[in-house]
């Protein structure tokens, strides 16, 4: 009879196994008067990591973000999120009234991110939440909850409101939220934010609390079935077969001890970026090695960037070409921005830029495209290294960018062939204007959202161009940064 052991390897795939709920996150305490670093006072669950709750960027302004309001008596207890009586409340703010709980300068948040080899299965985000007023009229409050997965884009999952019509100096009852957050499965990591908004009321020291906030979910293995069997021929050697995904690689790797993590065990025999071939991917006759005891897992990676440049090196390889009859004025440059006050740009290290400039401490003029030429604009294109999708189903761009530019610029992405055509329709991206913004944060383009390649690139070898056209006076133009193609799995 053939000897068949199974074993567990880490992917990226869900195993499908259910698993119990468990209490993730808990933050509340009935000591501290100033909870500025309140911790995460949840028990211990093995293989995820939670962090503090942190009120960075909860309120802007304000040297006390989050704090325990000075009631004459004890906070009451909350009925969801088990919060005991007097303890502490989080204040997002207390003099403004703040609008939107989806603006970004007026939240709580706090991360969970599970350890190799496991994944977060979410159920539930439960808080206690309060309004409080110093008279002036009724107040209607929200504090609603947004999710990121992966590090990708926030979502709202749900709010709760609580109208203090009471009078000064009086607080609203508790209202309490139970946020259904299962539709979140198999994540790596997340991060939970929480807003507090006012959508009416008065104009008088409006604020807002909440207690217990508590996360629900448990910690699921990240595995799937190896099968190993003696070869037949080979009766020391022995046969692999895993299931596997295309678009993914694969490692051997073996170790003679289960004490040490999979994370450091060898790659055996070689046998590393081994190609996924959909449903199954196989070995054949692998030495099994002379030790007593011996053991494999198969490690699933996602593959390589297929260009990734940061420019702090060197220019990357990056071409800003003139062409007859198309450019003019000011060309892309590479180097370090320095037209660094509140008309410009600044950056760690070195970028791609529409005219650098060379800020002298003065007027902040440094960096500006050139509008005097005879069409009365700058038009500069800035193409990557040529990238080879041979063999590739799929990819996606995304960079970081910072843009000041007029209504009425053009700022887009082009994907073009060997012969410098356009590949599409269009362009696979338009970047938005500053218009006369007064700061040029850079930020992640698309809103974060990596931009798919077009289906018709694939299998040829392509480059990524930035053409940008401006006509404006006194604006500095585009910014980019950290270019990164990757190959997209199924």
């Amino acid at each position: 009879m053939k000897n068949i052991i199974h074993i567990f390897l880490l992917s990226l795939a869900l195993s499908g196994t259910s698993a119990r709920a468990e209490l993730m996150a808990y933050y509340g305490s009935g000591t501290e008067v100033d909870a500025a670093a309140l911790l995460n006072l949840a028990p211990t669950i093995a293989n995820v990591t939670v962090s503090d709750l942190s009120d960075l960027g909860a309120q802007t302004g304000d040297t006390e973000r989050i704090t325990r309001p000075a009631f004459s008596t004890d906070t009451p207890a909350g009925p969801t999120a088990n919060s005991a009586v007097g303890s502490e409340w989080f204040e997002a703010r207390s003099t403004e009234n703040q609008g939107d709980p989806g603006t970004t300068d007026n939240y709580f948040f706090f991360t969970a991110t599970a350890a190799d080899g496991f994944l977060i299965d979410l159920t539930s985000l439960k808080y206690d939440f309060w309004v409080s007023d110093a008279g002036g009229g009724a107040t209607t409050a929200a504090a609603e909850g947004f999710v990121s997965v992966n590090g990708g884009e926030f979502v709202s999952f749900g709010s709760i409101t609580a109208t203090d019509n009471l009078g000064m100096g009086v607080s609203a009852p508790v209202a309490s939220a139970d946020l259904d957050l299962s539709s979140i499965k198999g994540a790596q990591s997340v991060e939970i934010r929480i807003g507090i908004g006012y959508s009416e009321g008065n104009a008088f020291s409006i604020s807002g609390f909440m207690q217990g906030i508590q996360l629900d979910g448990a910690i699921v293995p990240n595995t799937f079935p190896l099968v190993i069997t003696q070869n037949e021929t080979n009766p020391a050697n022995y046969d692999f077969v895993w299931e596997s995904k295309d678009g993914f690689l694969y490692d051997l790797v073996s170790s003679t001890d289960l004490a040490s993590p999979i994370s450091t065990w060898a790659v055996w025999e070689g046998n590393e970026d081994i190609d996924g071939t959909a449903p199954e991917n196989s070995l054949s006759n692998i030495p099994g090695g002379s030790d007593s005891k011996r053991f494999f897992a198969m490690v699933e990676k996602t593959p390589p960037p297929l260009l990734e440049e940061d420019f702090d090196l060197d220019d990357g390889g990056f071409t800003a070409p003139l062409i007859a009859g198309v450019t003019e004025g000011t060309l892309w440059e590479w180097g370090t921005a320095d037209s660094d006050n509140s008309f410009g740009v600044s950056v760690s290290g070195s970028c791609w830029a529409v005219g650098l400039g060379s800020w002298d401490g003065g007027n902040g003029d440094a960096g500006f495209y050139d509008i005097s030429n005879a069409s009365n604009a700058t038009t500069t294109y800035l193409r990557s290294t040529p990238i080879d999708l041979s063999g590739i189903a799929g990819a996606e761009l995304s960079f970081s960018e910072a843009i000041d530019a007029e209504d009425g610029d053009v700022a887009e992405v082009y994907l073009i062939d060997a012969n410098d055509a356009i590949i599409g329709e269009g362009p696979i991206h338009t970047a938005t204007l500053s218009g006369m913004s007064t700061s040029y944060s850079w930020a992640a383009a698309n809103g974060g959202t990596p931009i798919a390649l077009p289906a018709a690139a694939m299998e040829q070898t392509v480059r990524i161009e930035w053409r940008f056209t401006g006509s404006g006076t006194d604006y500095l133009g585009w910014y980019i940064d950290d270019v990164v193609v990757r190959q997209t799995t199924p």
